[in-house]
């Protein structure tokens, strides 16, 4: 059985996924299809919503709800669509241009892979038992339980310290170490105990390299550096900490070294999504594409984090949101271009923009070679999310949020 047939004249765009890249993807393709009746979208994703991910760190920290940063797609993104169909794709058959999935199959004419990534452990023993990730939803959730049951463990048998430990100096491993201080510091008062006790707070991020947040230029590296020792000084960072085992209450090192923790996020990278195929692609690696965003099949293209870009000096683009929106633009782009026998476009982009927060009434905004630091930034960063934001829903709702965050305290309930 396949999945609604169509006329041999009619092209159908199948998309996997429905993360940045994917719906992305969909608006901009839709703007250029919307008054034709040949062209239509599939949308193939395992999830029925679309995933604001850039503020995960807010959910698992009790500033936002999740609902928050969930969007549906058949609510939002129906228009000029085929079909949308919430199932996992098994396997991509190039040779006969259609997608496998449990029980039926979906046929297309131009495919874009844009399945995103999940976290990835690097085979390290005790990790995956041991450590809170953030990548989705659900790990957000599980992480903000862990700590308000970390709490409630401290409470009972009266603990004079906490460490939190991050594994991973990246742009999540920074915004969330911020987070989970100020998070803790506002349970505090809630637990009789620790609050008597005035309990001692240590949150440690361990990088692998010498370079922490490598996407961004030095010179907020040093805002950064000089954030946590005249800001907030519970956070710190160890550099050229590569983690070989972690154990209960313990990382170890790969110089021997240990370094105990009560609590352990895990964030130090992740690994691309891709379905088994005959495309001769490895799935454990980044899908290799052409300038114009095409794998080795020429319709078939991919898109975010599976896809290995390369840029202008050699070397592949970043797996961040931003780059995956405008790599989604000039796919939409040169699919409708190649329909209609028209030139494509290369995909050239700057990446001369980056938004970084550090908790609450500070952040850091870098805009070509422009840095601007503190509460305006801090603004500015909520208030260019909020714009980015797909869903009105959503931006009312996570703005609503954020301005009662002033006034109360976040939400500290164990779901």
């Amino acid at each position: 059985m396949r999945i609604k047939e169509k006329s041999k004249k009619d092209k159908n765009i199948l998309i996997i996924g429905s993360g940045f890249a994917g719906i992305s993807f969909y608006k901009e393709f839709h703007k250029l299809i919307h008054e034709r009746s040949d062209i239509k979208i599939t949308i193939l994703s395992e999830n029925n919503y679309f995933l604001f991910t850039p503020l995960l760190h807010e959910v698992a920290t009790g500033n936002l709800l999740p609902e928050d940063i969930i969007t549906p797609i058949r609510e939002n993104f129906f228009c000029c669509t085929r079909e949308i169909i919430i199932d996992k794709a098994l396997y991509i058959d190039v040779l006969k241009k259609q997608v496998k999935l449990k029980k039926t199959s979906v046929d297309y004419d131009y495919l874009v892979i844009a399945t995103g990534a999940s976290t990835n452990f690097f085979n390290i023993k005790g990790v995956k038992e041991y450590a809170y990730p953030l990548k989705d939803i659900h790990d957000s959730i599980r992480l903000k339980n862990g700590i308000v049951s970390l709490f409630e463990k401290a409470e009972m048998e009266k603990w004079k310290k906490i460490d939190v430990v991050l594994v991973g100096g990246g742009a999540t491993g920074i915004e969330l170490s911020v987070e989970i201080s100020e998070f803790i510091e506002q349970l505090k008062p809630y637990y009789k105990n620790l609050r008597e006790e005035d309990v001692e707070l240590r949150v440690k991020i361990l990088n692998a390299s010498e370079n922490f947040i490598p996407d961004f230029p030095q010179k907020v590296r040093k805002k950064v550096l000089s954030f946590f020792s005249n800001i907030n000084s519970k956070v710190s960072i160890v550099l050229n900490s590569r983690v070989k085992v972690v154990e209960e209450n313990k990382v170890i090192l790969d110089n021997r070294k240990a370094v105990n923790y009560d609590f352990l996020v895990w964030s130090a990278g992740v690994k691309p999504i891709i379905p088994s195929n005959n495309l001769g692609i490895d799935v454990l690696k980044r899908i290799p594409v052409n300038q114009f965003l095409q794998t080795e099949s020429e319709n078939v293209f991919a898109i975010g984090d599976v896809a290995a870009v390369k840029n202008l000096e050699g070397g592949l683009y970043p797996q961040l949101a931003q780059i995956a929106e405008e790599e989604a633009k000039i796919c939409a782009l040169n699919i409708y271009n190649d329909i209609n026998h028209k030139p494509k476009k290369p995909f050239l982009y700057n990446l001369d923009s980056l938004l970084l927060s550090l908790g609450h009434n500070n952040a850091i905004v870098y805009f070509k070679g422009i840095l601007i630091t503190g509460k305006s930034a801090w603004i500015l960063w909520k208030f260019i999310y909020l714009v980015l934001m797909f869903n009105g829903r959503s931006k009312v709702m996570t703005a609503f949020n954020w301005i009662s965050d002033q006034f109360s305290p976040r939400d500290i309930s164990k779901i």
